[in-house]
């Protein structure tokens, strides 16, 4: 996806302290285009609340933006790939969505530790490993 374009779907959203439902409304309804069923999408909003939590508050991008869109602009663009070719791996959206949590939770303020304790605990061992290999 084209920064302008992404840009242009934010809207007039602050760059610096987005409202999570806003961003989390948008990427759930990027996500239907690729028809979730109900457990995946319930894993996809686990996982960017996770992301969210653990970005907020982290120093901003080069580009003057908070890092989470990084991580929302990424995630259209897996879901556009997705679409595109057909592909049902909602793990490897999840992995991307958490892909840098832990290592930037020193930055936002939080434990490393129990950001990938809260990874295990709500999205199971197997994908904080794979989350970790990232």
């Amino acid at each position: 996806m084209e920064l302008s374009e992404f840009y242009r779907l934010m809207g007039t959203i602050d760059l610096v302290e987005p409202p999570k439902h806003v961003l989390e409304e948008l990427l759930m309804h990027r996500l239907e285009r690729v028809r979730p069923s109900g457990s995946e999408r319930r894993r996809v909003r686990r996982a960017f609340d996770i992301s969210f939590e653990g970005h907020k508050n982290a120093p901003l991008r080069a580009s003057g933006e908070a890092y989470i869109f990084h991580i929302v602009r990424g995630a259209f663009d897996i879901i556009e790939i997705m679409y595109e070719f057909g592909l049902r791996d909602f793990e490897w959206l999840v992995n991307f969505i958490l892909h840098d949590v832990v290592e930037d939770a020193p930055e936002a303020g939080r434990n490393r530790f129990l950001t990938q304790t809260n990874i295990v605990l709500r999205m199971g061992y197997e994908t904080s490993q794979e989350v970790s290999f990232l």
